[in-house]
C-alpha cells in the first residue's frame, strides 16, 4: 500500500455519543490508517513532539524500548504511559495541596486526626492518620481497573462520563484538535512523572515536603 494510498484511507471510529463515522484523511497518513495499512509507525503517535521529534520524521527513544516493536506492544506502552501519568499528576498535585490543606475523615468529620499526619509521601506511612485512606484508594483504584476498560478505543480513552470536554466548549466531533489534547494529557504525565519522583526523592533526602523543598 502506498503512502498516498494510505492517507487516502476511511477509518471505522466510534464518536463520544456512540456513533460509528468514517473519518477520512486526505493531508497524510494519521496512526489509525497507518496501523489499518499494516505500516504501524511510531513516529506518527500522539506524543511525537518537538524538540526531540518531529511526526512522521524521528522520536526521542535513547534506551531503544521502541525498536523493531507492533503496534499491539506499543498499545501497552502508551497504556501504561497514560495511566502512569495520570497518577503523577494527582500525585504532585496532592504532594503541594496537603502543604497548606487538609481535609477531614470521611467517617468522622468532628476529628482533626489528618492535621497531625506529615506532609508529603510520609503521609502514606505505617501508622499515620492517614495510611488507612492509602489502602481505600487502592481498592477503588482496583474496581475501575476491573471495570474499566479502553477496548475498541484508543489507548487510555475510557470516554468522557462526566462531560468535560462539552464544559470547557470542546468540540472534537468538530473543528477541535484531539490529537493536540492528547499530547497536551502525554507532555503533562511525563512532566509530572518526572516531578513525583524528584519531589520524593529530594523528601528521602532533606526530610522536607514538596513545597518547602524549594525554600531550603
Amino acid at each position: 500500500v502506498s503512502q498516498s494510498t494510505i492517507g487516502r484511507m476511511a477509518v471505522l471510529e466510534k464518536d463520544s455519543l456512540g456513533r460509528y463515522r468514517f473519518q477520512v484523511d486526505e493531508g497524510g497518513v494519521t496512526p489509525q490508517t497507518a496501523a489499518v495499512a499494516g505500516n504501524f509507525d511510531i513516529s506518527m503517535q500522539n506524543g511525537v513532539c518537538a524538540p526531540y521529534g518531529e511526526p512522521g520524521v524521528s522520536y526521542w527513544d535513547p534506551a531503544g524500548l521502541a525498536s523493531d516493536i507492533d503496534a499491539d506492544t506499543f498499545r501497552q506502552y502508551r497504556k501504561a504511559e497514560l495511566k502512569h501519568g495520570r497518577i503523577c499528576m494527582l500525585g504532585v498535585l496532592g504532594l503541594v495541596a496537603q502543604h497548606t490543606w487538609r481535609f477531614k475523615p470521611f467517617f468522622d468529620q468532628n476529628t482533626d486526626n489528618f492535621q497531625q499526619s506529615p506532609s508529603g509521601i510520609g503521609a502514606a506511612a505505617a501508622g499515620t492518620p492517614s495510611a488507612a485512606y492509602l489502602g481505600l484508594l487502592i481498592l477503588i483504584a482496583g474496581y475501575i481497573e476491573l471495570n474499566a476498560s479502553d477496548d475498541g478505543r484508543e489507548p487510555g480513552d475510557f470516554g468522557d462520563p462526566f462531560r468535560f470536554a462539552r464544559s470547557y466548549g470542546l468540540d472534537f466531533d468538530g473543528g477541535d484538535d484531539v490529537a493536540q489534547w492528547k499530547n497536551f494529557e502525554l507532555n503533562h504525565g511525563r512532566l509530572a512523572m518526572i516531578g513525583f519522583l524528584g519531589a520524593v526523592m529530594a523528601e528521602c533526602a532533606t526530610g522536607l515536603d514538596a513545597v518547602d523543598q524549594w525554600r531550603w
